[in-house]
């Protein structure tokens, strides 16, 4: 029996967002976690002609690493038109239902959009079909503690003006799950890192500024209740704004915001891959070494 998929977030009106974006105002952080990735991806001692960057922000991870990487083909796909130059080949497509042939991909990277997607067993086991034997999975998306304090003083300010409570942030992933899910789409050696930054912002406009440069504002399917055309209520604002102050500054009156980022790894099955001894099978003792 198909399982029907719950449709938590409306991608088309991300794809609205996220064309009306502005990726300069996050040129250090999308620098950064390019880097992350290409520096990940320097560890491992293969090479890979074909690459696709399945979910782009913009060209930061292609420009870094065709410096530095030398690959035959590399194409871009999102499901947003092309937001920056002609190279290298673009694909608008929807990353949940990926257009790739079995067996066509060496390396398929994602950069911070993955955690965006309704369906993400659905788009891993995509992946996994698509990439060649021994091709690798890698990418990075926004893990289960990103925008916590923001969702929390969204939280109280509802509680005191509405006594109820309607989902305002997109719930993210956890490690544990992602790590999970790559099993379960029939990943070899999966590997979740998590890394956790913690920055500042002067003011709660200043932070809501950099979500909508994203494009990552009111994200979920179903509109919020406290939400009209996809504004926010001015007494919500000012109350979530007050809540955020009395309980997530620091000690000068900065807002501190959490972004939990996953760095996701995985290799399609090959018989050169590492491989587990069954029960028993062990070759040394563990007595012997302590």
């Amino acid at each position: 029996m198909n399982q029907v998929v719950p449709t938590i977030f409306d991608r088309k009106k991300i794809a609205r967002h996220r064309e009306r974006g502005d990726l300069t105002r996050l040129e250090k952080l999308l620098t950064w976690s390019s880097h992350e990735l290409v520096t990940r991806l320097d560890l491992v001692k293969r090479h890979f002609d074909i690459i696709t960057e399945v979910g782009t922000q913009g060209d930061y991870l292609y420009t870094l690493l065709k410096k530095s990487y030398a690959f035959k083909h590399y194409i871009q796909g999102d499901f947003i038109p092309r937001q920056s130059q002609k190279e290298p080949p673009y694909i608008q497509m929807d990353e949940e239902w990926l257009p790739f042939k079995g067996q066509s991909v060496d390396l398929m990277l994602g950069h911070l959009t993955w955690h965006f997607q309704n369906d993400l067993p659905g788009f891993l086991r995509q992946a996994r079909y698509a990439l060649k034997p021994d091709g690798l999975i890698l990418g990075v998306m926004f893990g289960e503690n990103t925008l916590n304090e923001l969702s929390q003083s969204f939280f109280k300010a509802q509680q005191e003006l509405y006594g109820g409570v309607t989902p305002m942030t997109a719930p993210m992933v956890t490690a544990y799950q992602m790590g999970d899910l790559l099993l379960r789409a029939g990943f070899a050696l999966p590997v979740v890192e998590k890394h956790t930054l913690h920055i500042h912002y002067a003011s709660l406009f200043d932070l809501l500024k950099d979500i909508q440069a994203l494009g990552a504002q009111a994200s979920l399917y179903q509109t919020n209740i406290h939400q009209r055309g996809g504004m926010i209520s001015k007494a919500l604002l000012l109350k979530t704004e007050n809540m955020y102050r009395e309980h997530f500054s620091t000690h000068d009156g900065k807002f501190n915001v959490t972004l939990d980022f996953l760095f996701v790894s995985g290799w399609a099955p090959h018989a050169s891959q590492q491989k587990a001894l069954p029960p028993h099978h062990a070759q040394n003792r563990l007595t012997d070494t302590l």
